[in-house]
């Protein structure tokens, strides 16, 4: 029986492999060598803090590099203590700089399948077929480091250690809007060793943000953010901007993102941690106002969690998630589809929590 189960698996890997290597040469291999996301980080590492927030300074930066990068690239989103961490890419030429940064994000999501709590083969299927995961690997995205350090949080999360688990969670800092409901399930939790460690090491990355860049990068970085260039192709995102351009589509907003806080905040008393925050990533692709198609990696657990599932719609649901079909309908200019999956997912498993709330809370789905 064992055997036939390991033979199982070896199939269910070898396809998914096959298939990830499929959407890798579909679109992977074709991205531009220098106008990706890597040369926004490489260009800041090369500027330094000085002039991390000068847009021309980076135009200057892909002429000398003899490349034409789209504006949005000019516009450096981090704080000023991102550029510490990655100033060793400015000490590469810049393919090689790329070539590392690739390399660091593939170790980046096998560490995150290894440490994040069960399912791990599973999870391990569901990144190789993940279209998202290829860009992210592909741009040279740096939002699989994000994804790792939730894993690695919720590793240390359930062994007791809440405030170094929330040091972890503080590297985050680099796209808080993608984790915005991990501190609701952690309000939720009562936890508030977690909560404190966050805070301490978020304060500690802005404290090395002031001792590296001038007084005014505050409001260097919030003009930044404010920059319409940092936010173009609205209708390809699957957060809630394209939705917030009218009165009522604020209304609307605002009540999906009430919806996901209550469902979050309910599944953190009622299943395990690991579950929670898998929920948690997937209700931050939607409930924000600045994501994109290589943002949704972070559904990676989420959508372990539903083809796991023994209910049928949950299952065919995580299937659907998996496969490339919402996300290039995302890109085409319909996010709906992806958009309508995550808050299916999210509720559905709201609603199994309440429905199974006498359950032990180590009880995984």
């Amino acid at each position: 029986m064992n055997g036939r189960r390991s033979r199982g698996l070896y199939w269910k890997f070898t396809l998914c492999a096959v298939t990830g290597a499929g959407l890798l040469a579909m679109f992977g291999l074709r991205s531009d060598p220098v106008d990706n996301e890597v040369f926004n980080l490489y260009a800041g590492a090369k500027l330094g803090p000085q002039r991390l927030y000068d847009p021309e300074s980076y135009r200057e930066v892909a002429a000398s590099l003899g490349a034409k990068v789209i504006d949005a690239r000019f516009y450096y989103c981090r704080m000023p203590y991102y550029e510490v961490f990655t100033k060793p890419l400015s000490w590469l030429p810049y393919p090689t700089a790329v070539a590392t940064w690739r390399f660091v994000q593939i170790l980046a999501i096998a560490a995150a399948i290894v440490l994040w709590p069960g399912w791990k083969s599973t999870m391990a299927m569901v990144a190789l077929v993940s279209l998202p995961a290829v860009w992210v690997v592909a741009l040279g995205q740096d939002v699989a480091l994000v994804l790792l350090a939730v894993a690695a949080s919720v590793a240390l999360a359930r062994r007791g250690q809440w405030f170094l688990a929330g040091m972890v969670f503080s590297l985050c800092l680099a796209k808080p809007h993608l984790v915005i409901f991990v501190p609701v399930a952690m309000l939720a939790l009562g936890s508030f060793r977690f909560l404190a460690g966050a805070t301490a090491g978020a304060a500690l990355q802005i404290l090395l943000s002031f001792a590296v860049a001038p007084a005014s990068w505050p409001r260097q970085w919030l003009s930044i953010l404010s920059n319409s260039q940092m936010h173009p192709h609205v209708e390809a995102m699957p957060g809630l901007r394209a939705l917030t351009q009218t009165g009522a589509g604020i209304a609307l907003a605002a009540l999906i993102v009430a919806s996901l806080a209550i469902a979050i905040w309910n599944l953190a008393r009622l299943r395990p941690i690991e579950e929670t925050i898998a929920y948690a990533l997937a209700a931050g692709i939607v409930g924000n106002l600045h994501s994109y198609a290589v943002d949704c990696i972070l559904l990676i657990p989420a959508i372990t969690l539903a083809v796991r599932s023994r209910q049928v719609f949950a299952r065919g649901l995580g299937i659907f998630l998996a496969t490339p079909l919402p996300y290039l309908a995302m890109i085409a200019g319909f996010p709906v589809l992806l958009q309508t999956g995550i808050l299916a997912l999210v509720h559905l498993a709201f609603a199994r929590a309440v429905r199974l709330k006498p359950a032990a809370r180590g009880e995984t789905a």
